[in-house]
């Protein structure tokens, strides 16, 4: 698929079913993640690659987490919430958490997570390239203390991102997108105004 394409094809799906990417494809995919941008070479992406029963059992945490979260809240975990919360990361065959681990270098921590974001975007695009559906997830678990303890991160550590990886569904109605960056071009904000007459 032409770089272009592959990268405004890529849409956000929630749905994502069998099969996932191999194991080959996977490596190919990180491959691509790693290509991004990084300044002083910190290489602060780190990826955990979900497949198979990892994904239930780490439902487990999930669901602590959400506990967790319900308690600080003062609020009571229903057993529906609990169950979605074990069953997140069977919403597609393979899950990336990605991770930003900061490096001790003379290099920014916003410009590290930077470049982890930018691994990400790569990462969603391969799998649109390689003809696979994604999804970039975030919420309530890429900043809890019980899914960072998980992973092992430190304080100044950032999860960035979930990213489900699969086929989409033959009947997923895809977002039509206009390209068109018009809209949000805006003017040089020291340039001079043109004198629409031409004098």
């Amino acid at each position: 698929m032409d770089a272009f394409d592959a990268i405004t094809d890529r849409r956000s799906i929630s749905r994502l079913v069998d099969p996932g990417p191999t194991p080959a494809e996977i490596a190919t995919l990180l491959g691509a993640a790693v290509s991004a941008p990084d300044h002083g070479k910190a290489r602060p992406w780190r990826f955990v690659v979900f497949t198979g029963e990892d994904r239930s059992r780490f439902g487990d945490i999930l669901e602590a987490s959400a506990r967790h979260l319900a308690e600080v809240a003062g609020e009571p975990l229903d057993e529906a919430r609990a169950d979605k919360e074990r069953r997140r990361f069977l919403r597609a065959p393979v899950v990336v958490a990605v991770l930003c681990r900061m490096q001790a270098r003379r290099v920014l921590q916003a410009e590290q997570r930077d470049a982890v974001v930018a691994a990400t975007q790569n990462l969603l695009v391969a799998a649109t390239a390689l003809g696979y559906g994604s999804i970039w997830r975030t919420g309530d678990a890429a900043n809890s203390p019980v899914v960072r303890e998980a992973f092992g991160l430190d304080a100044d550590d950032v999860i960035v991102g979930f990213v489900y990886l699969g086929t989409v569904p033959a009947d997923t109605a895809l977002e039509e997108r206009v390209v068109d960056p018009t809209p949000w071009i805006e003017p040089v904000p020291w340039a001079t105004p043109t004198d629409a007459s031409g004098s």
